[in-house]
């Protein structure tokens, strides 16, 4: 299984926009560089697929979920939902070994479950913690190893 990264983002403060880059530096077993989530427990990294991404930019009815949700990395051309915990990532010179595989849904306050739309994010949002250090730029390939 192969893919590539086409989105890196560095999240410096809670509940803003992260910020876009080419590059994401890597540091084992504490996260992305700059990072507010850098040296958190087993959600050091955060990765998602551009095909959710495009859902949640056309999706009309908004879940409590997509502004929330800030990814480090954006991946295209793997499943993320066919991914499971222990799986590692390969992007570049970096492992990353994934640690949640499904997002907890809050349907109390969620108006997707409320309206009965089904939430893709339940199975599309990842965490990953850092194996080995190093660089993570757009472009590169991903391989599941």
């Amino acid at each position: 299984m192969q893919g590539k990264v086409v989105g890196l983002y560095c999240n410096k403060t809670k509940g803003q926009v992260g910020e876009p880059s080419q590059v994401l530096k890597m540091e084992a077993g504490q996260g992305v560089f700059g990072d507010r989530h850098k040296g958190k427990g087993d959600r050091q990294v955060s990765i998602t697929s551009a095909e959710i991404k495009d859902w949640m930019d056309k999706e009309e009815e908004k879940g409590l979920c997509f502004n929330k949700f800030k990814e480090n990395i954006t991946l295209e051309g793997i499943p993320l939902e066919a991914l499971k915990i222990g799986d590692v990532l390969e992007i570049g010179q970096v492992q990353l070994g994934l640690t949640e595989c499904n997002k907890d849904c809050h349907a109390d306050s969620c108006q997707l479950p409320r309206s009965k739309m089904p939430c893709k994010l339940i199975h599309s949002e990842i965490f990953a913690k850092v194996i080995t250090s190093g660089e993570i730029k757009l472009g590169d390939i991903v391989k599941l190893i």
